[in-house]
């Protein structure tokens, strides 16, 4: 209920999933090019997942190279 449908989600709700830990980094890269003043971003994650951990501490060596 959050969009209309995936090709044409309206809204200004936009997001990214990770499909495996090598692209977490790359995908915060990617959101600094389109965004370049962004000084936050925000991760929504479930607690549960057990492979989170790893993913958030590459993410966050990434985030700080970018001075995000």
């Amino acid at each position: 209920g959050i969009v209309a449908s995936l090709a044409k989600p309206g809204g200004n709700i936009t997001g990214a999933t990770n499909q495996s830990r090598d692209v977490v980094g790359k995908t915060l890269e990617l959101l600094k090019e389109l965004i370049p003043s962004a000084k936050r971003v925000a991760v929504l994650s479930n607690p549960n997942n057990s492979s989170l951990p790893p993913e958030i501490k590459g993410l966050q060596v990434v985030a700080k190279s970018l001075r995000v």
